[in-house]
């Protein structure tokens, strides 16, 4: 699900705040507003690292990795194969498990 070129630390827990990482469109922060979080009051991935489903869905989501499997992106996206949807890696993971993939 990613093809990763030279990287820099994978640690998710350092800040983030919420005009950089555009935590609206992550799969966390989509999380979050369904739970009734108000996007101000996202934070970082740092104040929330004691959430199990924040920090599963923010883990790949370092806004200084890029996928070489989805190019001109940062931070956690990549493509489902084979169909090449561009999508966040955590919702990418959840279709793969719908799907029954790996067979």
């Amino acid at each position: 699900m990613r093809v990763l070129a030279a990287a820099g630390r994978l640690d998710h827990d350092r800040p983030y705040f919420a005009g950089r990482l555009d935590w609206q469109r992550q799969s966390a922060g989509r999380y979050l507003m369904e739970q009734g979080v108000k996007p101000g009051d996202f934070n970082s991935y740092g104040a929330r690292r004691g959430n199990h489903e924040v920090m599963v869905r923010g883990t790949l989501a370092n806004v200084r990795l890029r996928n070489q499997l989805a190019p001109g992106t940062e931070g956690g996206w990549t493509r489902h194969l084979p169909d090449g949807e561009q999508m966040f890696i955590y919702d990418a993971s959840m279709r793969y498990q719908q799907e029954g993939v790996p067979r």
